[in-house]
């Protein structure tokens, strides 16, 4: 449970909005209720046949990415997919979208391994009580101690493990924003995108003066996403990573 709520973290969630909405492109929706959707990820994440992966998947820099870690990243992203009305056991008849979201995973668990390497290298401090509100957040999905020990167990982590995870992530993230740095976006820009959007979906989009704060921020994310993703690319070329699937 752990690994899974902290595996899809800040660049990899931000990864599959931008590559699943293919810029300007709306998902298909589809009609099935949300409990469904769930079951059907589940059902999908079981054909996935990872079970017979090396138990390595990759390193990085000499630090391992296990296949129980990508096996939860891939169900992580499949459930994104889906909350974005993709079904696919109907759309995906020859495995290629399958493919891709194994790489995504797979590209996605590098890039936290790099990114939170970097933070550590460049001296990120995180607020001690900014970890135990998020650690206090996590463990208070659970009525007692003794489910939370559970959970522990099966996940085979400890709680000064997720303690760390939960320190790594925060480090990753203060670190991103400084990579994004400020993004400014002119109305020009916001007009253009609105108008693409306009020629693509017609009257489905809201009127510019409602629309336009958040599509700015969408340029945006965007932005920061790609300069996050340029730095990413720097340290995978720099670094060592080795992966054995």
């Amino acid at each position: 449970m752990f690994k899974k709520v902290l595996g899809l973290t800040a660049t990899g969630l931000l990864a599959v909005a931008l590559t699943a909405c293919g810029g300007n492109e709306a998902p298909e929706e589809t009609d099935a209720p949300a409990n469904e959707e769930v079951e059907q990820t589940d059902e999908q994440a079981s054909d996935l046949n990872t079970e017979d992966l090396p138990e390595t998947i990759a390193t990085v820099n000499g630090e391992d990415i296990t296949n129980e870690i990508y096996q939860a990243q891939i169900q992580q992203f499949m459930m994104v997919y889906q909350m974005q009305g993709l079904d696919l056991e109907a759309q995906d008849e020859d495995g290629q979208m399958t493919q891709m979201i194994h790489q995504q995973a797979l590209d996605s668990l590098i890039a936290d391994r790099l990114l939170v390497q970097a933070a550590n290298e460049q001296g990120i401090e995180v607020d001690e009580e900014e970890v135990e509100t998020q650690l206090n957040q996590v463990t208070a999905q659970f009525e007692t101690e003794e489910e939370l020990n559970e959970a522990l167990e099966q996940e085979n982590i400890t709680m000064d493990e997720l303690r760390e995870d939960i320190t790594n992530q925060l480090k990753r993230l203060q670190f991103e924003e400084e990579i994004a740095g400020d993004v400014t976006v002119s109305e020009e820009e916001i007009r253009d995108a609105y108008d693409e959007l306009v020629a693509a979906h017609g009257d489905e989009v809201p009127e510019f003066d409602e629309y336009q704060p958040q599509l700015e921020q969408q340029i945006k994310d965007e932005r920061s996403h790609e300069r996050i993703a340029a730095y990413v690319d720097e340290l995978r070329e720099e670094g060592e990573v080795e992966i054995y699937i």
